[in-house]
């Protein structure tokens, strides 16, 4: 995959740092500031939540604090009482920072926001991939992600212990059903794939197709007869064909010896995970987990020292 996702979401952490704080003006915190607030103090990050999540983003909230302290010549001390990954109960507390309280009060809600965003990603991963884990399925995140924070709410993905499946539009070659379309259709692109398979083969991409009815199907499998290896995107299809489709993909790929991985998207969620689950394909994808999970409630208790 080249770069870690962790590497990933720090170099994207870091790059937005300036325009998170501008947007806050946490140098410009007038209520603090009026009231005659100084000194230090210390910030305490706990759940409030009534059911167990899984924490994601200390490390990017101590990096944050970090970078403040660089630039107003000061220092924090951190008290970690969990990691990334580590189960949360409600009432228990989570990362402890003293400093100056000015500056705690001013990092208190961009610090909140990734902290629950990322926190909430990582515990609705958990929760689905862990059903597909019990059926020897990978589960993957999608591109449906929130514009400038990719690699963070991928990293959190990762955290839950799912996959982040392709990152960005040079990872893989999808061809999804615009694709299709924009080139006339299906029969089109194994016309195309037949006519350029060496130049595939010196891009050394994946490949995978969305696939959206059995006539659909039909055309992928030929594809694979051409490039050897790839991925067949069963997308948005009906639960009750769905195993017919999967059985024939996997007859045609053990009489032709291609490799073929099968994944399944569409309307994937935690309600119906297991289903799609039982029917064992190599993975399953929801772009729930990214774009509409469910946020913790976690809360900070500034006290002045």
């Amino acid at each position: 995959m080249g770069k870690s996702i962790n590497f990933l979401a720090l170099d994207e952490l870091n790059r937005s740092i300036e325009r998170w704080l501008k947007e806050d003006e946490i140098f410009s915190d007038v209520t603090t500031s009026f009231l005659g607030i100084g000194g230090r103090g210390k910030i305490i990050f706990f759940s409030k939540n009534h059911e167990d999540f899984v924490v994601a983003g200390l490390d990017f909230v101590v990096r944050i604090f970090n970078y403040v302290a660089s630039k107003k010549h000061t220092r924090f001390r951190f008290s970690r009482l969990k990691k990334d990954g580590d189960l949360v109960k409600n009432g228990e507390k989570i990362l402890e920072i003293s400093g100056e309280i000015r500056l705690l009060f001013a990092l208190e809600r961009v610090s909140l926001n990734i902290l629950s965003r990322l926190s909430g990603i990582a515990t609705e991963t958990k929760k689905m991939a862990d059903v597909c884990s019990r059926y020897g399925v990978e589960f993957c995140a999608t591109r449906k992600t929130t514009p400038g924070l990719r690699y963070l709410e991928k990293y959190a993905v990762v955290v839950g212990g799912g996959s982040p499946h392709r990152l960005n539009l040079s990872e893989a070659i999808l061809v999804k059903d615009n694709h299709i379309q924009a080139v006339g259709g299906i029969r089109s692109v194994l016309k195309i794939i037949s006519e350029n398979r060496s130049k595939f083969e010196r891009l050394k991409k994946e490949f995978e197709i969305e696939v959206q009815s059995e006539q659909d199907l039909e055309f992928a499998l030929q594809i694979s007869l051409i490039l050897k290896k790839i991925t067949i995107m069963l997308d948005n299809i009906p639960l009750e064909i769905l195993p017919q489709m999967i059985q024939k993909i996997r007859d045609f790929s053990g009489k032709n010896l291609v490799e073929i991985k099968i994944e399944i998207s569409g309307g994937v969620r935690p309600n119906n995970v297991e289903l799609y689950a039982k029917l064992k394909p190599d993975r399953i994808s929801s772009g729930y987990i990214t774009l509409a999970p469910s946020i913790p409630d976690i809360s900070a208790d500034i006290k002045k020292l």
